[in-house]
């Protein structure tokens, strides 16, 4: 069966959600571990293949997400007066409950008033208040990151990027065989 990247919920796999799959089978070394291991890890997920977390002092995803806060005015332009061959508008929403963060990716994003408000586009281990298809909204300022499609190449995607710099060879390829997008370095 092909994996096909897109947003669309519960029918194929969202960008992000795609290289998150890919990631599942990698030993990232020290920089991974166990989603339950505690408060001082963040949980990302990859639509219903499992889990994994990330630790908070990540100096690749602190990066990332300050990247993509400091370049979300051009997500609101994109989202908000799509170009042609702009497909699949995603955040990634940080969901706190009490010391627990899971990080979610919302599909099929719309800019309602000030805030972004999309599609929970996976089943949440965490974050027990939310649950795929759900409509629900962010603070553009409180995002993890942000990504579209723009002619077939990843627009954003920053933590997507930290993720898949770890990827070995293999993976890599095997990554760019299911994708229906380009990682552009």
């Amino acid at each position: 069966m092909e994996i096909k990247a897109t947003c669309c919920p519960r029918l194929f796999v969202s960008p992000g959600a795609l290289l998150l799959i890919l990631a599942l089978s990698l030993a990232f070394a020290d920089r991974v571990v166990r989603a339950d291991s505690g408060p001082n890890q963040t949980v990302h997920k990859s639509k219903g293949k499992g889990d994994y977390a990330v630790s908070n002092d990540d100096e690749a995803m602190r990066q990332a997400t300050e990247s993509a806060r400091k370049t979300v005015n051009q997500f609101i332009t994109a989202v908000k007066n799509p170009r042609p061959g702009q497909t699949d508008f995603e955040v990634l929403k940080p969901c706190v409950e009490g010391v627990e963060v899971e990080h979610i990716w919302l599909s099929d994003v719309k800019v309602v008033g000030n805030r972004f408000q999309g599609v929970v586009d996976n089943t949440p281990r965490k974050a027990t208040r939310l649950h795929a298809g759900q409509v629900c909204s962010v603070n553009p300022d409180e995002i993890t990151d942000w990504l579209f499609i723009e002619n077939g190449k990843l627009v954003g995607g920053f933590t997507v990027r930290a993720h898949y710099k770890l990827l070995s060879p293999a993976d890599k390829a095997e990554f760019k065989q299911h994708a229906d997008f380009k990682i552009e370095d």
